[in-house]
């Protein structure tokens, strides 16, 4: 079996995306809570060749699908700003 593993304190990757937000260049790379993905994800047609290098110009094509569920890791001191979430999915 295969995993994706990550490991974040930034709300900005559990929170979904807002309505103004639906612009964004990254939008379908989004790994929001309950987010399901699946299928063909690329960057906004607007992302500039600086946001797509690295060997990130290409889409993601996804054949399963993948429903994102962040769990608490751990709680440093029983602080908002302290808490980590771990996301991770079998993808074998």
């Amino acid at each position: 079996m295969e995993y994706v593993f990550q490991c974040t304190k930034l709300n900005n990757f559990i929170i979904p995306t807002q309505p103004k937000q639906i612009d964004l260049v990254d939008a379908a790379y989004r790994i929001h809570e309950g987010r399901n993905l699946l299928g063909t994800l690329s960057w906004k047609e607007t992302a500039s060749a600086a946001t797509k290098r690295g060997g990130r110009e290409n889409p993601i094509t996804l054949e399963k699908s993948y429903i994102v569920n962040w769990r608490t890791f751990s709680n440093i001191d029983h602080k908002d700003k302290a808490e980590f979430k771990v996301l991770i999915v079998e993808v074998s």
